[in-house]
């Protein structure tokens, strides 16, 4: 299976994984120029932004290792016009990041990291 299809089938899971929390699944590969938000959600009054991970070793203590300083900046960026596009301008927010592996069930990770501005 190549990498483009473990990545579509891991999000399609993660949609599904949001679905049963009671998030309202709203854009899946929402582009903005290069970037890209794998999943955006509803969950109550909090717009989601979740990145989906396929990992071939989960150690928990590495898992949000997995989204760099430059992949979270990037997200930041996105999430960002998103919210200019589409959401209120108070609307809460947070990143959420979802880690499958073919050993272990799926891991959702709540607010992951967070925004930092310099």
């Amino acid at each position: 299976m190549n990498t483009k299809a473990i990545g579509n089938l891991a999000e399609a899971r993660a949609a599904q994984l949001l679905i049963q929390k009671g998030h309202t699944v709203l854009k899946c590969n929402w582009r903005y120029g290069r970037l890209e938000i794998d999943l955006v959600s509803k969950y109550k009054h909090i717009l989601v932004f979740t990145e989906v991970k396929h990992i071939s070793k989960f150690v928990a203590g590495d898992l949000r290792l997995k989204i760099n300083p430059k992949k979270q900046a990037n997200l930041i960026k996105a999430a960002a016009e998103y919210m200019r596009i589409f959401a209120s301008d108070n609307m809460e927010y947070r990143f959420d990041v979802i880690c499958f592996s073919k050993k272990h069930q799926p891991l959702h990770i709540e607010a992951a990291f967070y925004p930092t501005y310099e």
